[in-house]
């Protein structure tokens, strides 16, 4: 609760900054949201805490209670009726929910416009965000949310990372210790490979802590265009044949102008004609 209503603090602050500037309709627009964000969330928990119960790892008596580590993302694709009043809601419940746009990419063809947008969003905002664009104006064509549950691998590479690293500073002290140049060399090289393998691990903890603290939700709106009367008229019959006439005349046209075109070569070859008959006649 008290994420929402700090965010919402936030967007009314930028809000009113933003309409010192210009009240257009941006400005107000961004305003319902975070007012319709505020009320529907009031009374709800969007704070995604989830905890679950694994045995302790001495003796395997008792439980311990640990914070899961699940990563989830989600597709989306909507119909809308007006693509930028769609786009500019997202805006601004991305703006509220304190997310942000990874990729963004617009298209446009004959028969619609469409925008694919890639948000990622704080996990806590996820269901929220989900459900305030599935209530949204349009028609939702696909939905897929998934969840996968990373708490063990997380975990273990957490005490993997531990273990390494007590491993490092005992192998530090053995090189302090090392009598000889064999010796050091050898201590200095299990250095150098433990070094890499918690680079490594650091790397991949770094990410999967991202990827659990933000969900990515690949949103797609789509807004059909209106059929050109100048586009039907094009697929009826009686326009087609008279296409077909019109390309056919071209045709001959151009034909016709080809065999002028290469009137060198009919005189060639009426002049060979006429030779061969001349010498036809020549020989009788």
């Amino acid at each position: 609760m008290t994420y929402f209503k700090f965010r919402y603090l936030l967007s009314l602050v930028f809000l009113f900054f933003l309409g010192a500037c210009d009240r257009g309709d941006i400005a107000y627009a961004a305003e319902d949201v975070a007012a319709e964000v505020m009320e529907k969330t009031h009374r709800v928990d969007y704070s995604g805490n989830s905890t679950h119960k694994r045995k302790a790892d001495s003796g395997g008596e008792g439980d311990t209670t640990v914070a899961r580590k699940i990563i989830r993302n989600g597709r989306m694709g909507l119909r809308v009726p007006d693509l930028a009043r769609a786009k500019q809601r997202v805006d601004s419940l991305v703006h509220v929910f304190g997310g942000y746009y990874s990729d963004e990419e617009h298209l446009n063809s004959s028969h619609e416009s469409s925008i694919n947008l890639h948000i990622r969003i704080p996990a806590k905002a996820f269901d929220a965000l989900v459900a305030f664009i599935s209530e949204g104006e349009g028609k939702v064509l696909h939905k897929r949310i998934d969840a996968r549950d990373v708490t063990e691998q997380f975990y273990d590479l957490e005490t993997r990372l531990e273990n390494k690293r007590s491993y490092l500073s005992r192998y530090r002290e053995l090189v302090k210790q090392a009598k000889t140049m064999e010796d050091i060399l050898i201590i200095e090289e299990k250095i150098r490979v433990l070094e890499e393998e918690i680079e490594s691990t650091v790397g991949r903890l770094r990410l999967m802590r991202n990827q659990i603290a933000f969900s990515t939700l690949e949103l797609s709106l789509r807004q059909s265009k209106k059929a050109d009367p100048q586009e039907v008229k094009k697929d009826t019959f009686w326009y087609k044949l008279v296409e077909s006439i019109s390309l056919g005349w071209s045709g001959l046209t151009i034909f016709l102008l080809f065999l002028v075109k290469i009137w060198p070569i009919w005189v060639v070859a009426l002049l060979v004609l006429l030779g061969l008959k001349w010498r036809k006649n020549s020989g009788h």
